[in-house]
């Protein structure tokens, strides 16, 4: 499958993404072969059925697969860069800069003991250094953005 508009840069160009995982059962292929590209501003919808690889995608796009993958084939670029090609500091700070991910389950995303705008700053600061303040204040600014009714 393929995205993007004729002519325009993909912010995020998958190739010919191969991944299995090492199971007691042995090797078994999550992704094969799995190709597509996103232009800035595009979206793209992964659909599929319980285990279809959606999830082993993210996860491998952001370099958190499990010590149980492989990466075995393929190649991800974002912004023109292939991220196998970048070191383990300069991926990790893509990955809360300018490449993110919330995940499917909210337990795993958020914590419910503490203020959301506090989660939604905690990645300002880690990641852009921010001052907490100055973060906090960005964050509600975010979420009234995005409609919640007294983001304070």
């Amino acid at each position: 499958m393929s995205g993007g508009e004729a002519g325009a840069v993909a912010i995020l160009d998958v190739r010919s993404l191969t991944v299995s995982y090492a199971t007691r059962a042995g090797r078994v292929f999550a992704l094969r072969d799995v190709s597509f590209a996103i232009a800035s501003g595009e979206t793209l919808a992964l659909v599929g059925e319980s285990g279809s690889g959606k999830s082993t995608i993210a996860l491998a796009i952001m370099d958190l697969l499990s010590r149980e993958a492989t990466l075995n084939s393929g190649t991800i670029a974002f912004a023109g860069r292939d991220l196998a090609r970048l070191t383990a500091a300069r991926r990790h700070a893509l990955r809360g800069d300018r490449i993110g991910i919330v995940f499917q389950d909210p337990f795993t995303s958020l914590n419910p003991s503490l203020p959301v705008g506090l989660q939604v700053a905690e990645p300002l600061v880690f990641h852009r250094g921010m001052s907490p303040a100055a973060a906090f204040v960005k964050a509600l600014a975010a979420l009234a953005e995005v409609g919640l009714p007294q983001p304070a």
